[in-house]
């Protein structure tokens, strides 16, 4: 389940946070929340439902469905617990990134982030990224009893938005649009609105610049103030990064995801590297 708590902003025990509020309904097998702020003080939570459906009459037997949700809530004053809307459906993602890509053996996932900015209008926008494969991952093998669970051939970096009540309540999404689906992979994508500027930054990874899609850069797309067209992608960090070389963790983890703020002329992210260090005493590759 998902759970929220409201605490005081100069927190020191559990009396300045209220009770947790699970806020995820029915949803059982739920992963990856997130959490934006409106001007007015209410907040949103967006969080992935796994449904791992079993099928007979269909081809595959056994596939995936990841659903988007949304809560919108609203605050009464910490510690008193928030109030907070059921779960609404953003999208039920029939290809999403699921456990693995197919140029590397690290584990990644569809994981909905979001924040919220001011539209032309003065309205509150949310604007919300994901990772999805670019056709479904769940093939049928031989006879179609089987298939290529887990497996993404392609994953794209997309997002939509949408105006916002007072309150969070969803006005409606737009539908699905590019943020970044060139050849490679892009992946863990995560965003952040420039309370200043009004530019929405989108950081991601992405495999594109190499021949065999396998090292990693780390860019950047960006939706102006205003504007509902992203940038063309741009390379935050120039050299490439070979997942594969932690001497521990080996090809197996790079993180769960980014790290990104932006003020003023400023943005700051941080990221996986492998890079020689000391770890133990010894000069090796490391995370």
């Amino acid at each position: 389940s998902i759970m929220v708590a409201a605490c005081t902003g100069n927190v020191t025990t559990t009396a300045d946070c209220s009770t947790p509020v699970q806020i995820s309904g029915i949803d059982l097998n739920t992963q990856f929340s997130n959490i934006a702020l409106l001007p007015t003080g209410s907040f949103t939570i967006t969080y992935v439902q796994h449904n791992l459906i079993f099928d007979p009459a269909h081809i595959p037997f056994l596939y995936e469905i990841t659903d988007i949700k949304h809560v919108n809530c609203i605050p009464r004053g910490a510690p008193a617990r928030p109030i907070c809307r059921a779960p609404s459906l953003v999208i039920s993602e029939t290809q999403p990134v699921f456990s693995h890509i197919t140029n590397a053996t690290y584990r990644v996932a569809t994981y909905p982030t979001h924040d919220i900015r001011i539209d032309s209008k003065g309205r509150s926008e949310e604007v919300l990224t994901w990772s999805r494969c670019k056709q479904n991952p769940f093939l049928p093998v031989g006879d179609g009893l089987f298939d290529e669970m887990l497996i993404c051939p392609d994953a794209d970096v997309v997002y939509t938005t949408s105006i916002l009540g007072p309150d969070g309540t969803v006005k409606g999404w737009t539908p699905i649009l590019p943020v970044n689906t060139n050849y490679g992979d892009q992946i863990q994508p995560w965003l952040v609105v420039n309370r200043q500027t009004g530019n929405t930054h989108i950081l991601y990874y992405s495999s594109e610049n190499d021949a065999f899609h396998h090292r990693l850069q780390l860019m950047m797309s960006t939706l102006p103030s205003g504007s509902t067209t992203i940038s063309a992608p741009a390379v935050v960090l120039s050299s490439s990064d070979e997942p594969d070389s932690d001497p521990i963790l080996g090809p197996s983890f790079i993180g769960d995801y980014l790290g990104i703020a932006s003020r003023g002329d400023r943005t700051y992210t941080h990221s996986t590297m492998h890079k020689l260090g000391r770890y133990g005493g010894r000069r090796t590759l490391g995370q």
